[in-house]
């Protein structure tokens, strides 16, 4: 199913759209609806649609604040504007925003579907594009590859970074292209495969990371992978590491993935200090992992400081040492024992 989310400050238009259109029939499912763009975005985020469908004029954050947030947030989404015969002119603007689709109110069911089938289509084009790229770029572009697996790798670890380090990390950055950034976090991803291989949901998770733009930096771990999210500023790092977490839940999710902990670091502003957010994602993984009944799959530092402090307290090892070398089916046993 296709998830869309719907914007729009008249409830009429809302309703219209949610209760004519024949959602499951059509291969979509509406996954959440607001009357106006600030109210919106934290939805979009948790909800992480495929198409936004949204008015340009309204209350607070308009159609066109959104679209920015959206693209610059989470450029993967498709976005359709819904516009007034006299709103020509904020369309154009949209559309130099990269929204390929504008319907004109009223909108008829079929008119919709017409739409949302296009951009289907061209997201899913674009999908398999970026996977394609992806792979492609993986192959021509190995030894590359290798390296920044290498550094990556090498850069999670719970060795202190000295300066001459920071500075020799820095430059291998560089050279492979990645900027330095004001502020960094790091995710720490864990997820298992029925059959053990976890080369497809690491493919669709590097595919994500390329179509972020450079924000967004993976690599593989042991439990499954880390990334680098690299931000102008905290709220801004912030913002790109949960946008990027709640996607790549939905991707491995859609991989068929299993037993998913996305964890978010500590935000720094030092390179030298990415270890600690690395630390700290790490740590908050162990107490999900810890708790598998509460039910939270993607969580940050402050959630994990709003953990009870036996929690807290936990010796988590024993449960690290074991989930280390346990199978899939073992997995709810292993827990068992341990909480």
């Amino acid at each position: 199913m296709v998830k869309v989310f719907l914007v729009d400050d008249e409830i009429v238009i809302r309703e219209g759209i949610r209760n004519s259109f024949p959602w499951e029939e059509s291969g979509y499912t509406l996954v959440g609806e607001a009357p106006d763009g600030e109210i919106a975005l934290p939805m979009i985020r948790d909800a992480n649609p495929d198409i936004l469908i949204t008015d340009i004029r309204m209350p607070f954050m308009d159609g066109m604040q959104l679209c920015r947030e959206v693209k610059r947030q989470m450029p993967w989404i498709g976005v359709v504007i819904l516009s007034g015969y006299d709103d020509f002119t904020y369309a154009r603007q949209a559309i130099s925003l990269g929204v390929k689709e504008y319907l004109l109110k009223p909108v008829t069911a079929q008119e919709l579907k017409e739409v949302l089938d296009r951009i289907s289509a061209r997201l899913t084009e674009e999908r398999r594009a970026r996977e394609d790229m992806a792979l492609m770029r993986r192959r021509l572009h190995s030894g590359s590859q290798f390296v920044k697996e290498k550094l990556l790798s090498s850069l999670f670890t719970d060795e202190p970074m000295e300066d001459g380090d920071a500075d020799a990390m820095i430059e291998q950055m560089r050279t492979l292209g990645i900027n330095l950034a004001k502020c960094y976090a790091v995710i720490d991803m864990a997820f298992s495969s029925a059959d053990g291989s976890l080369s497809v949901p690491r493919a669709a998770l590097y595919a994500l990371a390329e179509s972020s733009g450079g924000i967004v930096q993976v690599c593989a771990a042991k439990h499954g992978a880390r990334a680098l999210v690299l931000g102008d500023s905290e709220d801004d790092t912030e913002d790109r590491a949960y946008s990027f977490a709640s996607s790549a839940l939905n991707e491995l999710e859609r991989s068929g993935c299993t037993g998913i902990l996305l964890a978010i670091g500590e935000i720094v502003s030092r390179f030298a200090d990415i270890r600690l957010s690395m630390r700290s994602a790490r740590h908050t993984r162990h107490l999900m992992a810890a708790r598998p009944g509460a039910g939270m799959r993607i969580m940050g530092v402050r959630e994990a400081a709003d953990t009870p402090d036996a929690l807290k307290d936990l010796d988590l090892r024993p449960l690290h040492e074991r989930l280390q070398y346990a199978a899939a089916d073992e997995l709810d046993q292993v827990f068992g024992e341990y909480v």
